[in-house]
């Protein structure tokens, strides 16, 4: 196993799909995984780093669970 730099993993979902396209186009770096049209699987580096990109991006939900999906 190898470790990577990230402090966080999060499910993505907004009302707004063009917020949220644009937030992944933005952050494709960070993308992991594409489960369904509009949800997506992000990575965060710190915790600086999610809590500035939640703040920054009302629009957009940053979930923290997989209970999203039910």
């Amino acid at each position: 196993m190898n470790s990577l730099p990230f402090f966080k993993a999060c499910w993505l979902t907004s009302k707004d799909p063009k917020k949220l396209e644009d937030f992944i186009q933005y952050k494709q770096a960070n993308i992991a995984l594409k489960i369904k049209i509009a949800t997506w699987f992000t990575l965060a580096q710190s915790e600086w780093f999610l809590n500035t990109e939640s703040q920054n991006n009302p629009d957009i939900e940053f979930h923290f669970t997989s209970e999203i999906h039910k």
